[in-house]
């Protein structure tokens, strides 16, 4: 039968047949959920690549650790054991721990303009830890936040057998090693230097209960 429109066709075609010949065959199963869109979320995040290497989870702790200094100054690094007169680092530090002799006396820095550049200064480091540490992806975050911090700061290159303990997964050592260091020692009495024995304590602690947990 010939047709002169495709709305003719269409009514010529619904007489003639069934519904399930246009929709196919009826079934009497529930027709399926959608997907739980939020449980959809969690899993494409669980089964997403996490890099354990990127700097941004690990400013919280490296900002409240290094403070913020405004105003380029001079730190005390200790005394004269003769006189007893303070002794100053030889360069200026400014903004979030940024030291070194490209710092001039005066110069002032925001917490909002200097953020960027500490975190370029902390992802400059991270190699160092990705080369040294290749178990560093299987270590909990609390240690792994804490060797960052360390890290940045120098105490954990500066410690060769804690560097070996953690490389061993013998982290019990690592803990008290870390601690058998001449600068936590000269920092026991030296105001300026509280801030050191805090983040070198707070790796140890970390160590020692990942050491618990095997």
């Amino acid at each position: 039968m010939a047709y002169t429109s495709l709305k003719d066709a269409f009514l010529g075609l619904q007489a003639t047949q069934q519904p399930k010949d246009l929709f196919g065959v009826h079934s009497t199963s529930p027709m399926p959920s959608p997907p739980d869109m939020a449980t959809a979320f969690d899993d494409n995040i669980m089964g997403a690549q996490y890099d354990p290497f990127s700097v941004d989870q690990y400013m919280p702790t490296l900002t409240d650790d290094e403070g913020f200094i405004p105003v380029a100054k001079k730190l005390p690094k200790g005394k004269d054991p003769v006189t007893g007169k303070i002794i100053y680092e030889e360069h200026y530090t400014v903004g979030f721990g940024d030291y070194g002799p490209h710092v001039k006396k005066g110069e002032t820095r925001t917490k909002k303009e200097d953020l960027p550049r500490f975190k370029e200064r902390v992802k400059m480091r991270m190699p160092y830890l990705k080369k040294t540490f290749p178990n560093f992806s299987n270590l909990t975050f609390g240690v792994r936040n804490s060797m960052v911090s360390s890290n940045y700061r120098g105490s954990l290159p500066d410690s060769p057998n804690t560097i070996g303990f953690i490389q061993e997964g013998n982290f019990k050592e690592a803990a008290k090693e870390f601690l058998l260091n001449n600068e936590y020692r000269d920092a026991e009495n030296n105001p300026a230097k509280r801030g050191i024995r805090k983040r070198m304590e707070r790796l140890s602690n970390e160590l020692l209960k990942l050491s618990k947990q095997k």
